[in-house]
């Protein structure tokens, strides 16, 4: 097993390096929020360190390799609900008895889809290793990364869409599974298990949880047998490719969307999750979701 030395002071990331230098660890550090990051407020702390530890990877001209992962035994959670809306302005509009800005949600979405580019176009192989819950959000991170390792107990799912996507199909979800698929996952809201996803493309290979570990460091080691250089060359040709095919301008695609889909207007009588959070608080509100897909045999 790889050696790891722990870099800087940082409390919502974990940030290691091995000890022969080419390869990185980057964990997402929130267990006790199965690590739901406040990925859609870019000047948060959450963001603010994981921005940083990226940053710092890709300008370590040592590395080769960089792995991402989640603390505790969960990937990520995708969005933390806890505070949503508040990077908006929503706040400041209630009290000022206004509608939030829509210009302020599109200076904050473009922003924090960014990160998106940054972890694709990253200049080190990225490897999502990927245990447990992977919601949201966070299903787009593993879509991102170069390969993708899972243990076999990981569900993921993009049940925000059933919630105020729609559905929306982005070019990376299109190519991971296709559209058909996708949508399947949006309007259900039913969860993909490992061998499944796989089956899927969007895991390269899934084992045991006790292989775990070993299987992230072993796709790892290979790949850090590639020149520094030929990896700067694959990977800036990639994104020159992946834009000749769509790609270029998905953030702001996304960002576009989102802005619309979190300012939707509800007829009488469809669940709205603010609404619900704001009336029963949030875990309650998640339980009454995922009840309503449960009855028609639809696992969140």
């Amino acid at each position: 097993m790889l050696e790891w030395k722990r870099i800087g002071n940082y409390e919502t990331v974990i940030y290691e390096k091995e000890a022969g230098g080419q390869i990185c660890r980057i964990t997402l550090n929130k267990p006790e929020r199965r690590n739901a990051f406040f990925f859609m407020d870019p000047w948060s702390q959450d963001m603010r360190e994981l921005d940083e530890v990226f940053d710092n990877a890709a300008e370590d001209d040592q590395l080769k390799v960089l792995i991402f992962t989640g603390a505790e035994g969960n990937f990520c959670a995708g969005e933390d609900l806890v505070v949503v809306g508040e990077q908006y302005g929503e706040d400041f509009a209630k009290k000022a008895g206004t509608k939030r800005s829509i210009r302020r949600s599109r200076r904050v979405d473009v922003k924090a889809f960014k990160f998106l580019d940054k972890l694709m176009w990253h200049p080190c192989i990225t490897i999502a290793a990927v245990q447990g819950r992977v919601i949201g959000v966070g299903s787009d991170l593993v879509l991102s990364c170069d390969l993708a390792i899972a243990a076999d107990n990981t569900k993921l799912s993009f049940v925000e869409e059933a919630i105020i996507g729609g559905g929306m199909c982005f070019p990376l979800r299109m190519w991971h599974m296709g559209p058909k698929r996708f949508r399947e996952l949006a309007y259900t809201g039913r969860s993909l298990v490992a061998e499944e996803a796989k089956d899927w493309g969007i895991f390269n290979s899934v084992v045991s949880l006790g292989e775990f570990e070993g299987e992230v460091e072993r796709w790892a080691k290979v790949c850090s047998l590639m020149p520094s250089d030929l990896i700067a060359y694959g990977k800036a040709v990639s994104q020159l490719s992946f834009n000749q095919l769509g790609y270029g301008g998905q953030p702001d695609l996304i960002a576009v969307s989102h802005m619309m889909a979190l300012n939707q207007h509800y007829q009488p009588g469809e669940w709205s999750l603010f609404k619900e959070r704001r009336d029963k608080g949030l875990t309650k509100a998640v339980h009454e979701r995922n009840k309503r897909y449960e009855e028609l045999g639809f696992k969140i």
